[in-house]
């Protein structure tokens, strides 16, 4: 099995080293790092270079020539890599020495499985521990945790990302449904929610990254948190509706497109459930109280606050107030 290491550089000169380091000390090695530049004005790309020149795996490199944000910049190193399996990497981590040999273990136990998500112990800038995990962050409970592994990975996708792609990786023979990575997703998330209705998940319950939080990267958790990427104000869109439908409707066909890939026949039907939920609420711009009340009912009586909500409680209160 040949790993791939997938990583996507713009400015990341201050910690870049300390990541690069943590792959030369990893017990099973990556058989190739891929790294595109997403045309970096800082030393990011000298520093991967002086990396290809003595590390001990080939260390494939491809600069932008115009900066095409993170999400189309992972789009490139994901198509660059020639492994069976694809790690993410972001340019600020730190990877434990095991996470590779851990991940790789997962795939060779369980060939069904697509993707594999570890967990991560969150630091400071200065790699100091703040006490958490990626997953306690998330809410990634063992309820949870035993969906993915009975195949259910869709039921949670479908309401809410769950997973960072440092947490992440995945076998290259599902990139035909993954490519092109659409931007109304970021590409964690989407290859997440993809996986998650073309194959199985296996989740491995050990921090195998220490995700560094600091004022420059683009998404993190706690104080470091950033809104993700797509969010906007409400304005006349209810509770963001229109956002979550194009969402919606971008699985939908892509999925679509390869019914083959399915793993399970309600695949669809989870979908066109979200999908109706989030009509239904939309529907409630507006409304008299008592006309949102009855579809609140309605929500409330079937179970769709709980199963296809992305915050179910907040939905709930937001759907009362009418706001």
């Amino acid at each position: 099995m040949k790993l791939s290491v997938a990583m996507a550089t713009c400015n990341g000169a201050k910690h870049l080293q300390a990541q690069l380091d943590s792959l030369l000390t990893q017990t099973r090695q990556p058989d190739e790092l891929v790294v595109t530049d997403d045309r970096s004005d800082d030393a990011t790309p000298d520093i991967v270079d002086r990396f290809a020149q003595t590390a001990p795996f080939p260390v494939v490199t491809r600069r932008n020539p115009v900066r095409l944000g993170y999400i189309k910049n992972f789009e490139q190193a994901v198509e660059l890599a020639g492994g069976d399996v694809i790690l993410l990497s972001d340019q600020d981590d730190v990877w434990h020495p095991n996470k590779l040999a851990r991940h790789e273990a997962a795939y060779q136990a369980r060939p069904e499985v697509g993707a594999v998500i570890g967990d991560a112990a969150v630091v400071g800038p200065d790699l100091e521990p703040l006490g958490y995990s990626l997953w306690q962050h998330m809410g990634l409970h063992p309820s949870r945790v035993r969906k993915f592994r009975t195949g259910r990975g869709l039921d949670l996708y479908i309401k809410r990302g769950l997973c960072y792609g440092v947490l992440l990786s995945f076998r290259a023979s599902y990139r035909d449904v993954l490519l092109p990575f659409p931007l109304d997703y970021s590409h964690d998330d989407w290859i997440t929610i993809v996986l998650s209705a073309v194959s199985q998940l296996e989740l491995i319950a050990e921090p195998l990254i220490d995700y560094r939080q600091h004022g420059g990267q683009l998404i993190g958790v706690g104080l470091f948190a950033k809104p993700p990427v797509g969010d906007g104000s409400t304005g006349q869109d209810h509770y963001a509706a229109d956002l979550a439908l194009a969402r919606v409707t971008t699985i939908e066909e892509r999925l679509r497109a390869f019914p083959d890939r399915w793993i399970r026949p309600d695949v669809l039907q989870v979908i066109q459930g979200r999908r109706a939920y989030l009509e239904r609420r939309r529907s409630m711009a507006g409304r008299h109280p008592v006309s949102r009340l009855l579809v609140m009912a309605r929500n409330l009586a079937s179970g769709d606050y709980l199963r296809f909500g992305s915050f179910p409680k907040q939905d709930l209160m937001a759907d009362l107030r009418g706001t």
